[in-house]
């Protein structure tokens, strides 16, 4: 039997509290990993993310990670060595990092997820999808980057860290 991961993300963001947003759970594939967090003063400010392209007659599943990648505020030097992954799907391969614009960090995120197909091919979660910002500035689409994944299912509501906080932590 295969198992399909399932991804939900709870994003924490660090200032003085933490604070836990969560997209909706569109499936109940998949088992809950480690929460992991940027180290302290640092932001999640890109990502990569491990996808199975289509197998056609096999079994598909979809998103089976997403890593993320920490700077401090202000920066203005792009680096992959803060990385942090709180689980990680067997089957697929790692994708090219996705930025935000320089200076800036993810203040929000959306989750693609197929729901429960009946009997059919369950893909579960297919893609992630960083809004980035400065931790006071709005909280809007306008900057943002999302993977390169096969495009099952449909996007979840857009959900954004509170005013003066940015995503510093993942859970999946």
């Amino acid at each position: 039997m295969i198992l399909l991961f399932y991804f939900i993300p709870l994003l924490g963001f660090l200032s003085a509290e933490t604070t836990i947003i969560q997209s909706p759970r569109a499936t109940n594939w998949g088992d809950w990993k480690n929460w992991k967090n940027c180290p302290d003063g640092t932001y999640a400010y890109a990502t990569k993310h491990k996808v199975e392209e289509p197998r056609g007659k096999g079994d598909d599943t979809g998103l089976n990670a997403v890593a993320l990648f920490c700077n401090p505020l202000n920066w203005a030097t792009y680096s992959t060595e803060r990385e942090i992954l709180s689980g990680e799907g067997g089957w697929g391969d790692w994708k090219a990092v996705k930025y935000c614009p320089e200076g800036l960090v993810m203040i929000g995120f959306a989750l693609r997820s197929e729901i429960t197909r009946r009997g059919q091919d369950d893909v579960a979660a297919d893609n992630f999808r960083g809004y980035c910002g400065t931790p006071d500035g709005p909280r809007d689409q306008s900057q943002s980057f999302s993977g390169d994944t096969p495009g099952w299912g449909h996007w979840t509501e857009d959900k954004f860290c509170p005013q003066e906080f940015a995503v510093c932590g993942i859970n999946t």
